[in-house]
């Protein structure tokens, strides 16, 4: 759904050992390979580590481009820091076209 820009973001969650990585991923090279045939370019970032939320934010913001799809896996951390739940919800809402993600702090 992502790929195909039907949606900006997909949370799939269970236990482990399901096969959502893999079956992610692979779904993921094969609509990279059906777009590639069509002219089209999908970039698939992956990301499997702990992120503060300005490390977050940074890698968001360099992977920021329309034709990636960035994959965030094994991120408990995320949800659990009400800084990196922020940052998430602004880079899925969009807004007349365009996602503007910010990271202010004086400390």
């Amino acid at each position: 759904m992502v790929a195909k820009g039907y949606t900006n973001a997909a949370i799939i969650e269970s236990v482990g050992g399901l096969g959502k990585t893999y079956l992610t991923l692979t779904d993921l090279e094969r609509i990279k390979m059906d777009l590639e045939k069509e002219g089209k370019t999908l970039n698939i970032e992956y990301n499997s580590t702990y992120s503060t939320p300005l490390a977050l934010f940074i890698y968001l913001y360099e992977h920021n481009d329309e034709n990636t799809i960035i994959v965030i896996d094994d991120c408990e951390g995320i949800f659990s820091n009400p800084v990196s739940i922020s940052i998430m919800k602004s880079a899925t809402w969009t807004i007349n076209g365009t996602r503007n993600i910010n990271y202010l702090n004086l400390s």
